[in-house]
């Protein structure tokens, strides 16, 4: 509506209306496309015209505007001007609550009733263009003043006696509804405003502590290893639940785990540092990875409320042996990456953690030869998809890490997410973590191994 009425039109900056001022204006407090029905509605009813317009002189929403304005008054630059002054000069001081009827200085009646969010006026609610019944409309006037600024004399005389022509009773009790209706407004805006408030405080919570659950260490003894991790750019503003840790056990053991929290926000976040924290506790207690993965089981059904499950990954290996004890529960199996580019996938059958109170845990073993990378991966990075809609799926993946075999285990994991991000157009619809492990004291002794 604002650009057909030769307005100036909002800017958006990160989803908000700005106009430069970095605060949240009206739009985006307000809903719009309901108050624009209303305000139809009101039209309908009473064929009293009305309008929402911003403090930059910008019409948000408007019904019932007559030819006068939209074909002339705002369509020529000087008028227009006068347009835009009487929507914010002449309204800049009205109480919160209250009305003020006033002349354009293009001839019309207008009223205008503020709209303001807190201590802040953000727009205002119009009436207009009218006359009042009981006074004759100077025609005269206005042929003059079409003359001065080159309308069509007849069009715009038509325009102008089309003009609504309403009764002061009429007026009065239209203005009562509209001085209200502005007030509703801006309670509606007040409470949006602070809603907003409240997710930008939840969310910045969550992305701290979605950030710490995929900080790792600088370095791990026995192991050179490098993670990778991206958020869903298909929903911005969500933080999810993935999870990567990497630490020292005791002696040549280290652990590792790659897990995907269900859901989004803060709770998604406090329940994944919280089993986070709940492995790590368990595995340096000298727990087998099952023993680990049931324990941290139970603690999230009998101490989380939320209806959370979680895919995970979990092993400990030794980092001179290349034995590896882990649990697949639910989650994608892992992938070793011989130094000929062969592959195998370290598959489990064990349920998801957060399904059943007294599930258990087998544990798996496998072992690791010098120059084999262990890739883990959570499936955000087989469920990215092409912009015709192609999954990378896992074979997809496998030809990925297959491709970037000359990489070191140092910079394997980020090169796999460079890869997941150009199949799916930098668009991911889910988080993607990457965690790649290559042991460096590994001994060279032949093995004769079957991958569970």
């Amino acid at each position: 509506r604002a650009e057909s009425q030769g307005l100036p039109t909002e800017v958006r900056v990160d989803g908000r209306t700005t106009h430069g001022t970095g605060e949240p204006n009206f739009v985006d407090l307000v809903d719009v496309v309901t108050l624009q029905s209303m305000m139809d509605s009101f039209y309908m009813l009473t064929r009293i015209p009305t309008a929402v317009v911003d403090l930059e002189g910008v019409v948000v929403v408007s019904s019932g505007w007559q030819d006068v304005c939209t074909r002339f008054h705002r369509t020529n630059p000087e008028t227009c001007i006068n347009c835009i002054e009487s929507d914010t000069v002449l309204t800049a001081d009205i109480p919160a609550g209250e009305s003020r009827l006033y002349q354009c200085k293009n001839g019309m009646w207008d009223a205008a009733m503020p709209v303001v969010v807190g201590v802040r006026h953000i727009a205002n609610v119009f009436t207009g263009q009218f006359f009042f019944d009981d006074t004759p409309v100077d025609t005269e006037y206005f042929r003059a003043q079409g003359k001065r600024y080159g309308f069509d004399e007849d069009e715009y005389i038509s325009a102008v006696s089309n003009v609504p022509r309403l009764s002061r009773s009429t007026v009065r009790t239209g203005l009562r509804f509209l001085t209200e209706l502005s007030s509703m407004i801006s309670r509606q805006g007040l409470l949006a405003l602070e809603n907003a408030r409240l997710y930008e405080i939840e969310h910045e919570i969550a992305q701290t502590l979605q950030e710490t659950l995929v900080v790792l260490p600088a370095q791990v003894a026995g192991i050179a290893f490098s993670r990778a991790y991206e958020s869903a750019t298909s929903q911005p503003g969500n933080v999810g639940g993935d999870f990567v840790d990497v630490f020292h056990v005791i002696d040549d053991t280290v652990c590792f785990a790659l897990g995907d929290v269900s859901g989004k926000g803060v709770d998604a976040a406090v329940i994944t540092s919280l089993i986070r924290t709940t492995l790590r506790v368990h595995a340096l207690d000298g727990l087998s990875v099952g023993q680990v993965a049931s324990k941290t089981n139970r603690m999230m059904l009998r101490f989380t409320e939320t209806d959370s499950f979680v895919p995970l990954w979990f092993g400990l290996l030794d980092t001179k042996t290349g034995a590896l004890r882990y649990i697949c529960a639910g989650h994608p199996p892992a992938l070793v990456m011989a130094s000929d580019g062969s592959m195998q996938q370290l598959k489990g059958s064990d349920t998801i953690l957060g399904a059943f109170d007294h599930a258990t845990y087998c544990e798996n073993v496998a072992f690791l030869s010098p120059g084999d990378r262990l890739i883990l991966y959570t499936d955000g990075a087989i469920e990215a998809r092409s912009p015709e809609g192609d999954f990378l799926n896992e074979e997809g993946l496998v030809e990925v890490i297959r491709n970037l075999n000359d990489l070191g285990a140092s910079d394997l994991s980020q090169g796999i997410m460079d890869a997941v991000r150009a199949h799916s157009h930098g668009v991911l619809q889910d988080d993607v973590a990457i965690l790649t492990v290559e042991g460096l004291e590994l001994r060279a002794a032949p093995r004769d191994v079957t991958f569970t």
